[in-house]
């Protein structure tokens, strides 16, 4: 059973059992991530899978070259393939074989850590800051995870994560209010609003730089991984050197059968769905949402038993 406001949404979680009863190991990841809204767990992910999972994707890539150059950038890079962890096994290992990060996920939640989707990066995103808070509504809310590891190195010239360090501690953007200015009264809401998204996010960067919270641009090497929680703004610097792959993959993490909605119950138009009645497949010990189609920047659907290896 999970609590109504998950532990580390607390500003004074440092002083209750949550933190006396952390296993030693994880201490100082928890001291940081409730500190700074995120954690780098440095080479949490065996060489082994890094290279098992950059062979699977150069393979695959390869096979279905026809089709990845349809949507590729004009350097041959893929910015964003949704789910393809659905169709390379090396991609569900790392989740599963990232042990610390499994272990402070758990621990986080309370619950066992599930995959709920993901996305693969070849490039950098370039996605302004953002909180993931909106379109990753849960019940009980909070109760998700980036969790973003590097598959090849990373810095301030090839797309880095940015965040704003501290970023979550800030409250959210009075959220009644937004909705008011673009929608009536009990009017439901289209659920891929840019007014909406736009808004929240450009009020609650404003709040960022009037408090002077640092930007921070975080360099990553292979097997490196990256949680951030779930009202840290963030986003992807620019990319001063295009010609530079940054292959990587990020998994929206809940603990199973939480149900995630979007805009319409985050700005309070709709109730929450009070459970996820999702299809899950299991690997290596771990729950995975099951996703029938790998997509290309959410379009070009594709069902992933024909798109293997």
């Amino acid at each position: 059973m999970l609590n109504e406001i998950p532990p580390y949404m607390d500003m004074g979680a440092k002083g209750k059992s949550f933190w006396k009863s952390c296993p030693e190991h994880l201490k100082e990841h928890l001291a940081f991530f409730l500190d700074n809204g995120y954690v780098v767990l440095r080479k949490s992910l065996p060489a082994e899978y890094v290279a098992q999972a950059q062979q699977e994707f150069a393979a695959h890539k390869a096979k279905y070259a026809e089709r990845y150059a349809v949507h590729a950038d004009s350097n041959g890079f893929q910015r964003r393939l949704v789910n393809l962890h659905m169709a390379l096994p090396s991609f569900r290992n790392i989740f599963s074989k990232n042990t610390i990060a499994l272990e402070l996920q758990d621990y986080l939640f309370g619950s066992k850590s599930s995959c709920y989707t993901s996305l693969t990066f070849e490039s950098g995103s370039e996605q302004d800051i953002h909180r993931d808070s909106p379109y990753f509504a849960t019940n009980p809310e909070y109760y998700y995870f980036g969790v973003w590891t590097a598959l090849e190195y990373v810095d301030e010239r090839n797309g880095a994560l940015q965040v704003y360090a501290g970023g979550h501690l800030l409250h959210d953007p009075d959220r009644g209010a937004i909705v008011d200015r673009f929608y009536k009264e009990d009017e439901d809401i289209n659920h891929f609003d840019a007014n909406l998204w736009d808004t929240y996010q450009a009020e609650t960067v404003a709040m960022c730089k009037a408090r002077n919270i640092p930007l921070v641009t975080v360099a990553m090497e292979p097997g490196d991984t990256l949680i951030w929680h779930p009202q840290l703004p963030h986003g992807g610097a620019v990319i001063q050197e295009p010609h530079r792959s940054r292959l990587s993959i990020v998994n929206h993490v809940t603990p199973s059968h939480v149900p995630v909605s979007g805009l319409a119950v985050f700005f309070g138009r709709r109730p929450a769905p009070a459970f996820g009645d999702y299809p899950y497949i299991e690997h290596d010990g771990r729950m995975f949402h099951l996703h029938r189609f790998v997509e290309f920047a959410h379009k070009d659907p594709v069902a992933f038993e024909e798109f293997g290896v």
